[in-house]
């Protein structure tokens, strides 16, 4: 099998401009905050793609474990997080030298990652033991754990940093956690096994797909005290 490639699309022209070759069947790309680089997850190659934006090339990969998938990149657009799926670990890659630190053994399947505005805190999802985490991204450490529904997947958190939103796969559901203490504010019942999540900021909305082919989107104005309304 050869290797896979990430697309750029213009979005004034609505035409793909950019075709840029990974490693095999990229699964999760996450951007650098200064947009310079592009972070991607090469689900059979067990290493994350690092790609030059304005080279529209790959510069380098770096190896990790089995089964990359979530990822996230620091404010200093240098260090970023790696889950290794199948190897049940999270990594730290340094994405200018290339080089790669085992963080921890997790539970079972950690699959996701979101940071906190101020990059403080960082979120992982467990999916084969159906629960999150937060750790302090200064030590790596877990600092909190909560269960969740049954197989979490992806999360999303609000712009002000209050709320963390968790689709579970296997419940057809998603939960809203108050993301400092995490405390379950609301659970609420969506479309068949939801995949994916996102927290649109201007009009304040949750956006969840649904694998079976359909879109929630819910009103969440207010992250910490109110509830998500379809």
């Amino acid at each position: 099998m050869g290797n896979s490639a990430v697309y750029r699309l213009d979005l004034q022209t609505k035409e793909w401009d950019q075709v840029i070759e990974v490693g095999r069947v990229p699964k999760f790309i996450s951007l650098s905050p200064d947009g310079s680089v592009a972070l991607v997850s090469n689900w059979c190659d067990s290493s994350v793609s690092v790609v030059d934006l304005d080279k529209g090339e790959e510069v380098r990969q770096i190896p990790v474990d089995s089964a990359p998938r979530g990822s996230v990149v620091s404010p200093d657009n240098r260090t970023a997080y790696v889950t290794a799926m199948y190897a049940d670990e999270l990594y730290r890659v340094d994405l200018e030298t290339g080089e790669s630190e085992l963080v921890l053994e997790t539970g079972r399947k950690p699959r996701h990652l979101v940071l906190s505005p101020d990059a403080s805190r960082m979120y992982l999802t467990e999916s084969g033991d159906d629960r999150s985490l937060e750790l302090d991204t200064a030590t790596g450490e877990v600092s909190r754990e909560v269960a969740t529904g049954r197989e979490p997947r992806t999360m999303a958190i609000s712009p002000d940093g209050l709320a963390l939103y968790v689709v579970n796969y296997y419940a057809n559901t998603v939960t809203k956690f108050d993301a400092e203490t995490l405390e379950e504010i609301q659970t609420v019942e969506v479309g068949q096994n939801p995949i994916g999540i996102t927290y649109e900021p201007t009009h304040g909305r949750v956006w969840v797909a649904n694998y079976a082919g359909s879109i929630d989107v819910f009103d969440d104005t207010a992250p910490r005290d109110g509830t998500m309304e379809p």
